[in-house]
């Protein structure tokens, strides 16, 4: 449903690479991702799936603040506005059964307790200078 409201938006303002994992979609390369249960679980195992070591999280806090479903208006009629959100934590205890990477949240407010938690400054920090 997402690709048929804003897949031409999505082609015409992302020249990046794009991926789904629902058939029929031309502009997006279908990719199996062992059934994620929400958006944020599928991106997570796609960075897997693409060779990634770590993935760092920001703004995953897995729930309707202050009522909003988004950090964007809510989606046109007929798509979902995050209805399960509570159910998102738990999701994501379930996803790590399936990581063989490190996953660090990085959100300032979450209530995802899967994965460990770090400001983002200090992961980033840590990662300039183990570089050097």
């Amino acid at each position: 449903m997402w690709w048929q409201a804003y897949g031409f938006d999505a082609q015409e303002k992302f020249t990046g690479e794009k991926y789904t994992i629902s058939g029929g979609i031309k502009i997006a390369k279908r990719v199996n991702l062992n059934k994620p249960k929400n958006s944020g679980a599928g991106a997570i195992l796609l960075a897997q799936k693409l060779g990634a070591a770590e993935v760092i999280l920001i703004g995953y806090d897995a729930t309707k603040d202050k009522g909003k479903a988004h950090w964007h208006p809510d989606h046109i009629k007929g798509l979902p506005n995050a209805g399960v959100a509570h159910l998102w934590p738990d999701q994501f205890k379930e996803l790590k059964q399936q990581l063989h990477i490190n996953v660090i949240n990085c959100s300032r407010r979450t209530a995802i307790t899967a994965f460990k938690t770090k400001p983002l400054e200090e992961v980033l920090w840590q990662t300039r200078y183990s570089e050097s």
